[in-house]
């Protein structure tokens, strides 16, 4: 199962609304750095959609128009890869919320789906992973090396526990910062220690108004090997953080994530 990647094939209305959204916040951060930011620097370039040993990730189609990339990582990334990162995703998610309180701009009013819309006839599915798991099934229904995965996913229900990496409230204007990773959702497959394949499943869509910065979670979880993520957790969590209030700091949005 490692280093199996597959797309969802839909939801290029969702695409459609993140690029509109990511060109203007492009446009009005150069404008206010006088200058290219770091919109423009990180989102042609960053790679958080990995795989590594024992997942695999739905990823949506159709955006590589907005630079996205995906990589597969064998050996999961380095300590110091883990730290730039995690510093640009807190720029990143900084520049959003300076966005948001000085434009006045309520990001689910001006592009709405680019959020979660939830089914009414599921609490437990988001669209984004129903979907997913419907296409998987149609997909993969002819291939008998893949039934014991449709298997599980047949029964499997997509609850998560929220991920909280540091105390914040899921109000407004942190909560809902976009994420930088344009990911619906993801499936993992791990073996316990009895050696069963087991199913986990991070709902991207559900996760964007959840607590807390969900891509360095994601980054330290899935992005990293075990011996890594236990070296540096904390510093990569000091980097979000600072990248996060510098962006606040450097674009003069009278705010400081409140640690």
């Amino acid at each position: 199962m490692a280093n199996v990647l597959t797309s969802e094939g839909m939801h290029h209305a969702e695409v459609d609304h993140y690029g509109r959204f990511l060109r203007a916040l492009r446009a009005w951060e150069a404008e206010r750095r006088s200058g290219v930011g770091v919109i423009a620097e990180i989102v042609p370039a960053h790679a958080l959609a990995v795989s590594t040993e024992n997942h695999f990730t739905l990823v949506l189609p159709d955006i590589t128009h907005l630079g996205y990339q995906m990589n597969t990582v064998e050996e999961g990334m380095s300590e110091e890869q883990v730290l730039v990162v995690a510093s640009k995703i807190g720029n990143f998610h900084g520049t959003v919320v300076a966005y948001k309180v000085i434009t006045d701009t309520n990001l689910q009013t001006a592009f709405p789906r680019c959020f979660h819309q939830p089914r009414v006839d599921s609490q437990l599915f988001s669209v984004f992973a129903k979907a997913g798991f419907d296409r998987l099934r149609q997909e993969w229904s002819g291939e008998a090396r893949l039934s014991r995965i449709l298997e599980l996913l047949e029964t499997y229900e997509a609850i998560t526990d929220v991920f909280v990496v540091s105390s914040l409230k899921p109000l407004e204007p942190f909560a809902t910062a976009l994420h930088g990773d344009l990911q619906p959702s993801n499936i993992f497959f791990k073996h316990n220690s009895q050696g069963q394949l087991t199913l986990k499943l991070i709902d991207w869509a559900t996760a964007r108004y959840s607590q807390g910065p969900v891509d360095l979670v994601y980054l330290l979880n899935v992005g990293v090997s075990t011996q890594v993520r236990r070296k540096v957790t904390q510093a990569a969590k000091d980097a979000y953080f600072d990248g996060f209030n510098a962006a606040l700091t450097e674009l003069n949005a009278n705010l400081s994530y409140p640690r």
